[in-house]
């Protein structure tokens, strides 16, 4: 069973290119387009800026990561940018591990919300995961993804246990 052997720990700096790769893996983004997600400066970037950077190994391999960062510095709010799971380890615990891993560390440096936004149209299973364990939505938008118009909605996890819904 996976979950004995997974081991969840925080990354550095030196370990981007690894998780983009990774990233690159579960994303699979068209060769022909721009893609804004996988830059490596971008993600340094974040990086410097605060950003915490998770991995989920199984195996010493990574298998998950969740890449957050201050998307409005002094709002105690952390956003989660980037998270992901290899196809071979999904539906095993890995990004439930990976979330509650950073709330203890938000808790800890005094942050008070965690947002966190996906596609329904494009990620059903993490659509499904944010309302399942009770993360409120705050806002909806359109937006392109490749090349199209589609929903993205915006999620909010109150760390005190309270949370603002649009709804």
């Amino acid at each position: 069973m996976v979950k004995s052997m997974v081991k969840i720990r925080e990354l550095f700096e030196a370990d981007i290119p690894q998780v983009i790769g990774l990233s690159l893996k579960v994303f699979k983004p068209k060769k022909d387009r721009k893609d804004p997600y996988h830059n490596l400066e971008k993600w340094r970037e974040y990086f410097k800026q605060g950003g915490i950077l998770l991995g989920a190994f199984v195996n010493k391999q990574l298998a998950g990561y969740l890449f957050c960062y201050e998307r409005e510095p002094g709002k105690n709010n952390l956003h989660c940018w980037m998270a992901g799971v290899a196809e071979k380890y999904r539906r095993q615990g890995l990004l439930k591990k990976l979330i509650s891993k950073i709330k203890k560390i938000l808790k800890e440096k005094g942050y008070k919300t965690f947002t966190i936004n996906t596609w329904p149209e494009k990620f059903p299973a993490m659509y499904a995961y944010l309302t399942k364990y009770g993360y409120k939505k705050y806002k909806e938008e359109e937006k392109e993804w490749e090349g199209k118009q589609t929903l993205k909605v915006f999620f909010r996890k109150d760390l005190n246990g309270k949370s603002k819904s649009f709804d």
